[in-house]
């Protein structure tokens, strides 16, 4: 394979890898409104969608350090985006502005993803407390009252379980 063809597949192959990360973002912040919303079919459909992108990702990327480990022989390190500057350098300034997309939206993901982390575990923690503010600790407290302060009856079931 030519020098030319190899640094043709691997500028197709990072721009590909770029498009599934931005478009992994996209789900990322769609999958955060639907969490706000609290769109529970949203999100697992954005959790699927995500699941399949990072799949493709992972193909790309993987794909992409092969090419670039059989283009530029750096010996015992990786390959990386400095080694493509020196192994094509006509391109230099195509290879930084790949370099500076992907570190962007890498940066972003990780950002959406902690974001939406703590959306989810704050959700988790409020109606936690809530079963726990709500939910008679005894048995004896549980017993249903009369608006004049009579019990009508016993043998009620609570309405919430506490052990979730």
């Amino acid at each position: 394979m030519t020098s030319n063809t190899q640094e043709n597949q691997l500028m197709e192959i990072l721009l590909e890898e770029i498009a599934a990360y931005d478009y992994l973002a996209e789900v990322l912040l769609d999958k955060q409104k639907a969490i706000v919303a609290n769109q529970m079919e949203a999100i697992e459909h954005h959790s699927s969608t995500e699941k399949m992108i990072v799949r493709k990702a992972n193909q790309l990327t993987e794909t992409r350090r092969q090419l670039m480990s059989s283009v530029v022989k750096t010996g015992e390190e990786p390959a990386s985006f400095q080694a493509l500057h020196t192994h094509f350098p006509g391109q230099s300034g195509f290879w930084e502005r790949m370099q500076t997309r992907t570190e962007r939206v890498i940066a972003r993901i990780m950002r959406l993803n902690n974001e939406n982390r703590q959306l989810l575990e704050a959700s988790v923690s409020f109606v936690r407390d809530m079963i726990h503010l709500f939910y008679p600790r005894q048995k004896a407290e549980s017993a249903i009252y009369s608006p004049q302060g009579q019990k009508t009856g016993t043998g009620y079931a609570n309405l919430v379980d506490y052990n979730i």
